[in-house]
C-alpha cells in the first residue's frame, strides 16, 4: 500500500514546567501503545519526540530524561493491534524488564519487543532512540514457529546488527512528509534486516527468502483444494504485496502461477491414475483441486503432460485389461 507520511514533534518545553511530565505520560500512551507511568519526583521534564506515521508503520526519535514505565496484563488487553517495536539506543542508559527477563541497554545496541508481554523500563540516564513500530504479524510471516523465542537483544558489536542499527538511523533522518512511500516495501525491508541479524552467523538474505518462498509453498500445497486460491489470496494471506510474491518466485524454475497451476495438475494426475478413484468423473477430479473450467483444465493438463485427462483414463483402462488377460 503506498500512503503520504507526515512527522509530528512534541516538546515539553511547549507546556508549563509542572504540566511536563504529565503531558510526557500522554505522548508515551499515544506512539508508544498502553503504558502505566511512574509518578515523576520533582516539576521539571525534559523530552523530545518525533513520529513519523507511514502507514501501519511508526518510526519514532526520542531523547527524554530518566522516567518508568509498566505495562501489566491489563494495559496488554486495551492494545487492539499486535506491535513489533525495533528500538536502538543512541545514548544513555535504559534498563529493560521484558517476559521475565533483564536487559541493560547502553549506546548502539538493539532490542526487540512486541506489546504482547508484560514490560518495564527504566531510564537510568537521559536517554535518545529510535524505535521503529510495525504490525507484529510480519515476523510471524517469516518466523511462524519461533518468533516468540528470538533473541531480544543484538549487540553493538554485531556485524549485522550495525546493519540494521544504520538503517534504522536513515529511516529517521529521513523526511517522508509529502513522499508516497510503500507501507509493504518498508516494512519487509525492515524485517528482512531483523530477522538477518537474528540468524546464525553465515546466514544471508538469500537464505531468509528462501525461507519465506518454501512458508509460501507449503500455504499454497495446503490449500489446493480451494477454488477461491488465487496469487492474491496468497499475498493477503502473508501480508505481502503481489509485486513481493513474484519477486519470491524470481529466479526459480517456475514462476508463483506456474507453480499454483502445477501443483494442482499433479494432484489431479495422481488421482486419475489411483485405481480406487476411478469412480470418479475427470470432471469432479479437477473440481475437488481447485479447477473451475474442465476444458480450461483439460488443456492445461495436455500441455503439462503430452496428453489429455481421457487419454490417460484410457490408458490405464487398456493396461487393466491387458493385465486381467494374461493372468487368466
Amino acid at each position: 500500500m503506498v500512503i503520504d507520511s507526515g512527522a509530528i514533534t512534541w516538546r515539553s518545553e511547549a507546556f508549563a514546567t509542572h504540566e511536563r511530565y504529565d503531558a510526557w505520560s500522554d505522548i508515551i500512551n499515544q506512539v508508544y501503545g498502553t503504558w502505566d507511568m511512574a509518578p515523576q519526583p520533582g516539576g521539571d521534564y525534559s523530552a523530545v519526540v518525533t513520529n513519523q506515521q507511514l502507514g501501519a508503520v511508526s518510526v519514532i526519535e526520542c531523547v527524554c530524561d530518566p522516567c518508568t514505565g509498566n505495562r501489566a496484563p491489563a494495559h496488554i488487553a486495551r492494545d487492539d493491534t499486535e506491535v513489533l517495536a525495533i528500538q536502538l539506543t543512541l545514548g544513555g542508559l535504559e534498563q529493560m524488564r521484558f517476559a521475565n527477563q533483564d536487559y541493560t541497554l547502553r549506546a548502539g545496541d538493539i532490542f526487540i519487543w512486541d506489546n504482547t508481554q508484560r514490560m518495564k523500563f527504566q531510564v537510568e540516564e537521559p536517554l535518545h532512540k529510535i524505535s521503529v513500530l510495525l504490525p507484529l504479524r510480519r515476523l510471524k510471516n517469516w518466523m511462524p514457529d519461533s518468533w516468540h523465542s528470538i533473541s531480544r537483544k543484538i549487540s553493538s558489536q554485531s556485524e549485522l546488527g550495525k546493519l540494521l542499527g544504520s538503517h534504522l538511523v536513515s529511516l529517521s533522518k529521513t523526511n517522508f512528509t509529502g513522499s508516497p512511500v510503500n507501507e509493504d516495501a518498508l516494512s519487509e525491508a525492515v524485517i528482512a534486516l531483523l530477522v538477518n541479524a537474528l540468524t546464525q552467523p553465515g546466514g544471508d538474505l538469500r537464505s531468509l527468502r528462501q525461507i519465506q518462498l518454501e512458508q509460501i509453498r507449503a500455504f499454497i500445497d495446503r490449500n489446493l483444494a480451494d477454488p477461491e486460491l488465487s496469487l492474491t489470496a496468497v499475498a493477503e494471506a502473508h501480508n505481502i504485496s503481489l509485486r513481493y510474491l513474484h519477486w519470491l518466485f524470481a529466479g526459480t524454475d517456475r514462476t508463483a502461477s506456474q507453480y499454483l497451476i502445477q501443483q494442482r495438475l499433479a494432484c489431479c494426475r495422481r488421482d486419475l491414475n489411483n485405481p480406487a478413484m476411478a469412480h470418479r468423473t475427470i470432471t469432479e477430479i479437477a473440481y475437488a483441486w481447485g479447477f473451475k473450467d474442465p476444458t480450461h483444465f483439460s488443456h492445461r493438463f495436455k500441455e503439462a503432460y503430452l496428453e489429455s485427462p481421457r487419454e490417460l483414463r484410457a490408458g490405464l483402462r487398456h493396461s487393466h485389461e491387458s493385465s486381467s488377460i494374461l493372468c487368466q
